[in-house]
This record gives C-alpha cells, structure tokens and sequence, in this order.
C-alpha cells in the first residue's frame, strides 16, 4: 500500500480510474443537491421581493434552514476537490499523487494542469481550511466590535458581563443576508463546474475516449449496501488508529 494513499492505493492505472470515477460521480450528485437548493433559495427570495429593498427582513429560521443544508453540501463539495490531508478522497490528491507517478514513468496520459486550475485548487483547499475551524480571527474581531459598541453609546449596550452568558437569538435576518448567500452560491457553483470538466477532462484521458455522465435513476438504494459500506469504511479508519 502506498504511503501517500492508506486505505486506497493507487498503483496502477485502474486505481487512478476507480478513483476518479467516484469522485466524479459524487461530485455530480452533489452538484445537483447545490443547484436545487440554489433554485429554491433563488424562489424564496423572490416570493419575499427581498431582491428588491435590503432592509426587509425574513425569519431567521428560514436563513438558518437555507444557510444549514447548503453549508454541509458546500463542505462535502470542498473536500471532494480541495482536500490534501493523507487520509482524504480528493481531486487534489488525485492530482497530486498522479503527477508524482507519471513523474515516475507511469504512463496515465494526464495534461499538465493550467495555471488558472492550479490556483483554483489551492482556493478550494483555502475554502475547505477555513470551513472547517473557528478562526480565532472571528473571536477576535467580534470582541473589538462589541468594546467599540459599549464605548460609543455605554447606555445602550452597557457592560459586557461574565456571568450569566447571554446567547443571541434573533428573530429576522435582512434581506441582504439572503442576497449575499445566494449570489455567493451562484459564484461558488461556477467555481465547482469548472472543477468538474477538469476532472471529466483528466478522465477521458485515462481512458483515451470521451467520457459520459448519465444519470442513473432507481428507486431506492438498498438498506444493506449502505450499511455494510459504512462499516466497511469504519472498520478501516478504526484499524488505522490502532
């Protein structure tokens, strides 16, 4: 098994497809997941003409609805392309470790990846960096906006006490909130397409014809494949930690 690759070596030319394919193929899907809740947030919007004055205002339940399941396929989406860590399943680390093979002499037929591609895959790797933790950036940004908001106008925001802890809650978002989120999908969704033909582009070179993506509808997936492979894949990780 290769170092750089525990758990799914990538040795020979087969592995490289296998594992582009699934990334390929989980892209898509999510992909389709982003660009419906995209719709959605873009008919919510509208139905609420916030696209028209920004200090309207929604319920901040129906921001939370919105910014929740986008976050978590927007994050599956980063991983999938931007991951580097050893462990992860990644165009990035498809990338990396195929140019480290061909620069070894196996032959996968791959281009050398533009420039603008290479700064692309850094962004995701910055975006996925920084979705993934608290910066302490934010903690320290939002305590010198809540001290410059007590020193401008004491009475109205008083001092800022250690006990209790007081958590906001807020009842409405503005409008620009909304806005911002969808126009900021939209971009990112750009970005991910881009991604996408690049990897389907890598694909066709491994196989040397051009590659289809169809979609395959069933009904239902069975109950007993997902379980037996997230167990599968937990028995792994759990064997690496040992």
């Amino acid at each position: 098994m290769s170092k750089d690759s525990k758990g799914f070596p990538l040795v020979c030319k087969e592995d490289f497809i296998y594992y582009l394919r699934d990334i390929i193929a989980t892209t898509a899907r999510y992909l389709i997941r982003l660009k419906r809740y995209i719709k959605e947030l873009e008919e919510f919007n509208e139905s609420k003409d916030l696209n028209d004055d920004i200090s309207k205002m929604a319920l901040t339940i129906e921001y939370e609805s919105f910014f929740d399941k986008i976050r978590y396929v927007e994050t599956v989406l980063m991983n999938l392309i931007g991951d580097k860590t050893k462990q992860a399943l990644s165009y990035n680390k498809f990338r990396e470790i195929a140019d480290k093979r061909m620069s070894k002499g196996l032959e996968l037929n791959l281009e050398k990846l533009s420039d603008e591609m290479k700064k692309n895959l850094n962004r995701f790797n910055n975006w996925r960096n920084t979705n993934l933790h608290i910066p302490l950036s934010l903690l320290s940004a939002t305590r010198e906006l809540a001290e410059h908001r007590v020193a401008e106008n004491p009475e109205l925001f008083g001092h800022i006490p250690n006990n209790p802890i007081y958590v906001d809650q807020y009842e409405f978002q503005y409008s620009s909130l909304f806005i911002m989120m969808l126009d900021s999908n939209k971009e990112f969704y750009g970005n991910l397409r881009k991604m996408h033909q690049q990897m389907k582009r890598d694909y066709s070179k491994l196989i040397g014809e051009s590659v289809y993506v169809v979609l395959d509808r069933k009904k239902v997936m069975m109950i007993e494949d997902h379980i037996t492979i997230n167990q599968m894949s937990n028995e792994k990780n759990l064997r690496k930690d040992l």
